[in-house]
């Protein structure tokens, strides 16, 4: 047996920080980071305050690329303290719900009308129809949902843990019927924003439909001005969560309704898109389109620079 002298390697001298969790982690140790993620947010969690010349690199889900390579970190941080196998389920944001009680209203037979499954026209798009029993899938990320009333309790289910008469535990309901019904009256009148457009905002609707956009996002359904087709649509391996929910695929969604859509940063403080708030701009939000939407965002891209300005200015007064 021989015996070699080996040597540790350096410790890092530019690390960088892509998650609160290992920032605090080295804030404790006393190491400072050459830049991290979400600077603005961390004292308003962590009792910790940051040492100057830490560099911003942009949000976690969103970094700035550009200036992270041109740090040149020699350790990169991230957090994986997460169950990746139910990060899809947990991953979800709620859906706006502004709106929903006009969408109830909306007949079958005006979304049926939308469908082609087999894309018979040769578009590209072939959107289908939630049949669920009880009637058409209308609600939640992937239409899993008939009525309101069945996606109020579902929400007392998932995301509150309380039982209701239409999911009850053991044969009782934590939440009467009383209280389900009054929470559902309430979210179907919720009001859906005005849009708040210029008159030369116009030209961005018409690059909305040249793009292919109108062709999911459709101008009305059954004379509502909701952006939507309620219709459930493929978008691609990137967006697919691996989970199948009602008459959903893992990678078919329903077309998300995009009236107030504008308000978002007004309304949450922050701008987040897609089921699970990647999307930290409506730009980057079309960029993850795929599947059937793949066409439209070509268009979207091979627009130039001043006119996809236009087309976002549009969405912004939605």
């Amino acid at each position: 047996m021989t015996w070699e002298r080996s040597a540790s390697p350096p410790p890092p001298k530019r690390v960088v920080t892509l998650d609160w969790r290992p920032l605090e982690d080295l804030l404790l140790l006393g190491v400072r980071p050459v830049a991290g993620a979400d600077l603005e947010d961390f004292p308003r969690w962590v009792r910790l305050s940051l040492p100057p010349g830490i560099q911003n690199l942009g949000s976690r889900t969103a970094p700035n690329l550009e200036l992270l390579a041109a740090l040149k970190p020699d350790l990169i941080l991230g957090y994986t303290g997460f169950q990746g196998r139910l990060y899809p389920e947990l991953s979800r944001i709620a859906p706006p719900v502004f709106g929903a009680g006009l969408l109830e209203k909306v007949p079958e037979a005006a979304i049926l009308a939308l469908e082609d499954p087999q894309d018979q026209d040769g578009d590209g798009i072939s959107g289908r129809a939630a049949r669920l029993e009880g009637g058409l899938g209308r609600f939640g990320w992937k239409a899993s949902t008939t009525s309101l009333l069945e996606q109020s309790a579902l929400a007392y289910r998932e995301d509150m843990g309380l039982s209701t008469p239409l999911f009850p535990e053991e044969g009782r309901a934590e939440v009467s019927e009383e209280e389900l019904e009054r929470v559902t009256f309430y979210v179907a009148h919720l009001a859906v924003p005005a849009p708040r457009h210029l008159p030369e905002d116009l030209r961005g609707k018409r690059l909305f439909r040249e793009v292919g956009c109108a062709s999911c996002h459709r101008e009305r359904l059954g004379g509502l001005p909701a952006y939507t087709d309620l219709l459930l649509h493929d978008m691609g391996e990137a967006l697919a969560d691996g989970v199948a929910e009602g008459a959903a695929s893992p990678a078919e969604w329903r077309t998300p309704p995009l009236w107030g859509i504008g308000l978002t940063r007004k309304v949450l403080g922050e701008e987040v898109y897609l089921h699970d708030g990647r999307a930290q701009s409506l730009e980057e939000a079309i960029l993850w389109h795929g599947g059937e939407a793949e066409e439209a965002k070509r268009r979207f891209m091979a627009l130039p620079k001043a006119d996809r300005e236009v087309l976002l200015r549009f969405l912004r007064g939605l």
